[in-house]
């Protein structure tokens, strides 16, 4: 029980570790010109993240589909 416990902390300690990076990379304002180029990617990549989610999962589930692999042609036996 102690075990599920910790893992379950440490999950719950590093969503809340995400969500304050992630509100402090769009809140505060950049001073330092190296703080401001990770902030600008950063800002630029959340805006385009939910452009690249797809909006029907039955279309990606289609797209995932296996497709019939063609057998490899027998090779000649060696010596």
């Amino acid at each position: 029980m102690k075990r599920l416990f910790t893992t379950i902390f440490w999950i719950f300690f590093l969503v809340l570790l995400l969500l304050a990076i992630d509100q402090y990379f769009l809140r505060v304002p950049a001073s330092q010109p190296a703080l401001s180029a990770v902030r600008t990617f950063y800002l630029d990549f959340r805006s385009r993240l939910p452009a690249a989610l797809p909006d029907d999962i039955e279309a990606v589930i289609e797209g995932a589909q296996w497709k019939p692999i063609r057998p490899l042609p027998p090779s000649s036996p060696i010596g």
